[in-house]
């Protein structure tokens, strides 16, 4: 979200796409993230510090705000769990996705043949 990549084609850059994101009070809820079981959990507070030094104000400014809010209540051993993950395993046919998400989420897919998948 902080790349300024993403807003090469915006004049006002990532300060415009921000303040069109932001202009109506919206609230980003933040899961927080951890790569592998042995990484350190990382949240908004923690992000800052991985920021170029030039964005750290509009980040400081946001988090100030309210616009970026640190759910506290997560379950850690969802945490190594990531979408992209569980999507390449359904297109694969790799039936180990089926742990990674709830049961009436892997019933429909399944069903409905969502991300690929399909009955083996």
């Amino acid at each position: 979200m902080f790349d300024e990549k993403y807003y090469t084609q915006l004049p006002g850059g990532i300060l415009e796409s921000f303040g069109r994101l932001f202009k109506n009070e919206l609230k980003v809820y933040v899961y927080p993230l951890q790569r592998s079981p042995t990484d350190e959990i990382q949240t908004i507070y923690d992000l800052k510090a991985k920021l170029k030094p030039d964005l750290q104000p509009l980040y400081d400014y946001l988090v100030g705000r309210g616009s970026f809010v640190q759910l506290d209540n997560y379950n850690p051993k969802f945490l190594p769990i990531f979408s992209r993950d569980v999507l390449k395993r359904i297109a694969s046919g790799d039936e180990s996705w089926d742990e990674m998400v709830p049961p009436q989420v892997a019933e429909i897919i399944r069903r409905r043949g969502f991300f690929g998948y399909k009955k083996r």
